[in-house]
């Protein structure tokens, strides 16, 4: 998995410690993180210090959609879904209502 901060850096192969780390550091981590799976998939949330938070997932098979979490998060529950997902787990999907919605024209994606 790579991760990356808004606008500051990204890594690759991050470890649960590594994005602990960056999930601890509101002024390293900027306005958000980005998590990408090997297939390019990528979970999203945005927001600073203790939040709230907006989750978002894109496929890796881009369409003009995505999924976007109903609730705002505080920083623990957007902290647990990372993780989540860094293990390949399916909770922090199913621990949220879900909407599809469209994609931003001109969003900036890292690559």
């Amino acid at each position: 998995m790579h991760l990356f901060t808004i606008g500051l850096e990204r890594k690759q192969d991050v470890t649960e410690e590594e994005l602990l780390a960056a999930v601890a550091d509101d002024r390293a981590r900027g306005e958000g993180l980005f998590l990408e799976d090997g297939d390019g998939s990528t979970l999203v949330a945005k927001g600073e210090a203790f939040g709230p938070y907006t989750l978002e997932h894109f496929p890796s098979v881009r369409n003009g959609t995505h999924l976007n979490a109903c609730d705002e998060l505080k920083q623990a529950e957007f902290q647990g879904a990372m993780v989540d997902y860094l293990r390949g787990g399916s909770a922090w999907r199913e621990s949220y209502s879900w909407r599809e919605v469209e994609d931003e024209k001109g969003a900036s994606w890292p690559s």
